[in-house]
């Protein structure tokens, strides 16, 4: 809202000087408590500037010390992105849940392994036997099973083999590539 000074009405004239100059004044003192559009002094804010709920617009630059979105200084997030961590070759970043955290480099042939919701580096321990889905098709009759070693049988060859392996490590093997050596 506008400043308005209290100006006086003139009622007569025996004291119009002293009231014409008093309402000079008064209107000279709120010209002093504004801020002004053309950048000419004054033009500082002494208090908040309450937008009410109203958005900045055309804003080139933003120049403050510290600026703070939502109750979260993110000045210090600006200037100080990895909160003071300083990776090297190698090292992993992740996110910690409060703040953004060093994961070192591991030593060779380790893996990264999620333990409790946390990178960490470990050996890869493969104790587990892997078994292959097959599927055997001949003249549209399929055969399915898993295995965990495949050998040919002596005596077969393939003459061009198709054999296809899935996303699930499913290998299909098309028997009429195959023929009686």
């Amino acid at each position: 809202m506008a400043k308005q000074p209290s100006l006086t009405l003139l009622t007569s004239g025996y004291y119009s000087q002293e009231t014409i100059t008093a309402n000079f004044e008064a209107i000279r003192d709120q010209f002093d408590n504004t801020v002004s559009l053309d950048g000419s002094t004054p033009n500082t804010m002494l208090g908040d500037l309450d937008m009410n709920s109203y958005s900045i617009i055309n804003v080139g630059d933003i120049d403050v010390a510290t600026l703070t979105i939502n109750g979260i200084d993110v000045t210090s997030i600006i200037n100080n992105p990895l909160d003071g961590l300083t990776p090297t070759l190698g090292d992993l970043l992740y996110w910690n849940g409060s703040s953004w955290a060093l994961l070192p480099v591991g030593t060779e042939g380790q893996v990264v392994k999620s333990v409790g919701g946390v990178p960490e580096y470990g050996d890869d321990i493969d104790t587990d036997t892997d078994t292959v889905g097959i599927t055997v098709e001949e003249d549209g009759v399929s055969i399915q099973t898993e295995v965990t070693v495949l050998n040919f049988v002596t005596g077969l060859q393939a003459t061009t083999p198709v054999v296809t392996v899935d996303v699930s490590n499913n290998v299909t093997v098309d028997l009429d590539t195959f023929v009686n050596g």
